[in-house]
C-alpha cells in the first residue's frame, strides 16, 4: 500500500504548474543575482555590511577592492538631531560599462577623477527607471512604470528600495512606500510618482531637505550654498575657473578659506573585457587642496585616472596599487591591491588559484601588515 503522502509528492511533481513555478524561481533568481553583482561591484561610500579595512583618511572595501578616502572640510553644530559636515570624499571605483546605444564603452562615473565635495545641503540624490508598456485589457494608450528607486547618500552609498508606482492606462499608483531593500531600515516615501523622501532609523528625513523629527531643517541659497539650523551660511562656495574656493565660517564669525585647484590628465583604460570599448580621452582631477594654514593636500593619479599618492600636509606620502580583476560573476573593474606611507607598507593584496572537483578559484587575502589581519575574498 502507497503512502498517502508519497502519492501527494508524486502528484505535486507530475503537475506542469509546479514546473511553471520552478522555472519562474529560476528567472527570478537570475535577476537577483545580476542585480547583486551590479549593485556588488559598482559600490561606493559604505554600503551595509561593508567589510572595511581601516586605511588612514578612510577605509577598503574588501568586498569590492573600492578605496574610500575622506578629508573634512566643517562640521558646524545643529539644532536638534541633525548632523551636518562638508568634506571632500573619494572613491577609487570611478570606471562603468556604459550604452552608448549602439555598444558599450568604458565611461568614468564620476567628473572629477572619483573626488566630489560633500555639501552641507546636497543631501544625496535618488534615481529611478521609467518604462512605458501598452495599456492592458482593451485599453489603448500607455503607461509608465517607475521602479527601482535607489538613493545615494553624500558619501556616496547606493541604498536601494522596492519602490513602484505607475502613471497611466486609468490605474495611476501615485504614492508608495517601502523599505530599504539592503536591510539598513531606512524608509522611502514616494509621491506624486517619483518625489522621494527618506527617513533614517532615527526618524530624522534624510532627503530631499536634512530634517529631524523635531522640525528643524536646512535650506539653501539660489547659488546652492546651505543656510543652516541657526540661519547661518557654514560654507560660501565660489568657483573660478580651475579653482573652488570654499569660506569656512568660524565659531568667532570670520572665514577660513579653504582653495581647490583642478587640472586635466590624460587617461586610458586597458580593460580588455569583450565586448566593451575602452576609454581615452581627458578628465579633470582634484590636483590640491590648500588649507587656510597654508599647508596642503597634493594628489597624482595613474593612467586610469585613479588616485596613486596622496602628500599629507604634514609632508607624510600615501601611495596606492590597483589591478584589473575579474569576479565571480565575470565583471572585471579595477581593485587596489596595495597601500603603504613612506615609511611602511600597510597592506597588500595576495591573490593564490585553487582548483577544486568543480572549477578554478582565486582566494584574495587583504594582509594588514601593522595588525597582521587578514580578510578573504573568493572569486570564480
Amino acid at each position: 500500500m502507497n503512502h498517502p503522502m508519497k502519492s501527494i509528492v508524486m502528484l505535486i511533481l507530475r503537475s506542469k504548474s509546479f514546473f511553471r513555478l520552478l522555472l519562474s524561481l529560476g528567472i527570478l533568481l537570475l535577476g537577483a543575482k545580476s542585480t547583486l553583482a551590479q549593485d556588488y561591484v559598482n559600490g561606493t561610500g559604505a554600503p551595509t555590511f561593508t567589510t572595511s579595512l581601516p586605511v588612514e583618511l578612510g577605509f577598503v572595501n574588501v568586498s569590492n577592492g573600492n578605496l574610500h578616502l575622506e578629508i573634512p572640510i566643517a562640521s558646524p553644530p545643529q539644532r536638534g538631531n541633525i548632523v551636518l559636515g562638508e568634506k571632500l570624499v573619494y572613491d577609487s571605483r570611478m570606471w562603468m560599462p556604459v550604452d552608448n546605444g549602439t555598444s558599450q564603452v568604458w565611461q568614468p562615473m564620476n567628473s572629477n577623477s572619483g573626488w566630489r565635495f560633500v555639501h552641507v545641503r546636497k543631501s544625496g540624490t535618488v534615481t529611478y527607471d521609467a518604462n512605458v508598456y501598452n495599456c492592458t485589457n482593451g485599453q489603448s494608450g500607455t503607461y509608465t512604470d517607475y521602479t527601482n528607486f535607489v538613493w545615494t547618500s553624500p558619501d556616496g552609498t547606493k541604498i536601494p528600495f522596492p519602490v513602484e508606482t505607475k502613471s497611466g492606462c486609468s490605474a495611476d499608483v501615485s504614492s508608495n512606500d517601502a523599505f530599504a531593500s539592503d536591510a539598513s531600515g531606512y524608509h522611502m516615501w514616494v509621491s506624486n510618482f517619483t518625489q522621494a523622501y527618506v527617513i533614517n532609523t532615527t526618524g530624522n528625513q534624510l532627503y530631499d531637505v536634512p530634517r529631524d523629527n523635531n522640525g528643524n531643517y536646512v535650506t539653501q541659497k539660489g547659488n546652492g550654498d546651505a543656510i543652516d539650523t541657526l540661519n547661518r551660511v557654514p560654507v560660501t562656495t565660489t568657483v573660478v575657473g580651475n579653482q573652488t574656493f570654499l569660506d569656512v565660517l568660524s565659531s568667532q564669525n570670520t572665514t577660513n578659506r579653504y582653495t581647490l585647484n583642478y587640472s586635466n590628465i590624460t587617461v586610458n583604460t586597458a580593460f580588455s573585457q569583450s565586448g566593451v570599448t575602452e576609454y581615452s580621452g581627458s578628465i579633470q582631477v582634484l590636483s590640491s587642496v590648500q588649507l587656510p594654514n597654508g599647508t596642503s593636500y597634493q594628489f597624482t593619479y595613474d593612467s586610469y585616472g585613479e588616485l596613486a599618492t596622496v602628500t599629507l600636509p604634514t609632508g607624510g606620502l600615501l601611495s596606492y596599487g590597483y589591478t584589473n580583476f575579474v569576479d565571480s560573476y565575470g565583471q572585471k573593474n579595477r581593485w587596489i591591491i596595495l597601500l603603504h606611507t613612506s615609511s611602511k607598507s600597510l597592506c597588500h593584496l595576495q591573490t593564490t588559484t585553487q582548483r577544486d572537483h568543480h572549477r578554478r578559484r582565486q582566494i584574495q587575502a587583504w594582509v594588514n601588515f601593522s595588525a597582521n589581519i587578514k580578510f578573504i575574498a573568493t572569486s570564480g
